[in-house]
């Protein structure tokens, strides 16, 4: 039963980072910025067609494919370890991995 509200977690914060990005994407130009918490926090738009620190952005389909397994790989590691986990914070953060993991695949694979 416990599995099922970490599951809950991971869609939830999945859905809430594509429906940001979504958001960003519909609403934003690309030179808009906006300041949100009293100016602590600064939202734009940008594009990072490679991986940290633009690396591949020249090769799209390895970067994509370098997305792609690794996202297999987390999720082997999320079901292989992160469900049989016995600390709730383990569990929390195998959640959020995977979050991660979903939102960032989904928009290597649908945005190119």
């Amino acid at each position: 039963m416990k599995n099922i509200f970490f599951s809950i977690i991971t869609v939830i914060l999945s859905g809430t980072d594509l429906w940001f990005k979504s958001r960003v994407e519909k609403e934003f130009l690309n030179s808009d910025k906006k300041s949100i918490c009293g100016g602590k926090v600064e939202l734009r738009k940008c594009h990072n067609k490679g991986m940290a620190m633009s690396v591949g952005e020249k090769k799209p389909e390895i970067v994509r494919g370098v997305t792609i397994a690794s996202g297999v790989l987390a999720g082997v590691y999320v079901l292989l370890y992160g469900i049989k986990a016995d600390c709730p914070w383990k569990k929390l953060g195998a959640s959020v991995l995977l979050a991660g993991v979903i939102s960032n695949t989904y928009d290597r694979v649908k945005r190119k």
